[in-house]
């Protein structure tokens, strides 16, 4: 929730999350990507 809070809440860019929140780039993106497949799947879409 952290990190979709500043992805698409507080306009970070990923790389800015990764430092943000002290983890890998990969993770932040494999969990972004993840988040969003799952609210597509909430969703319908």
């Amino acid at each position: 929730i952290q990190l979709i809070n500043l992805l698409f809440f507080q306009g970070y860019t990923q790389q800015e999350a990764s430092d943000e929140l002290q983890i890998p780039l990969g993770t932040v993106k494999t969990q972004n990507r993840s988040c969003i497949n799952d609210l597509r799947k909430f969703l319908q879409v």
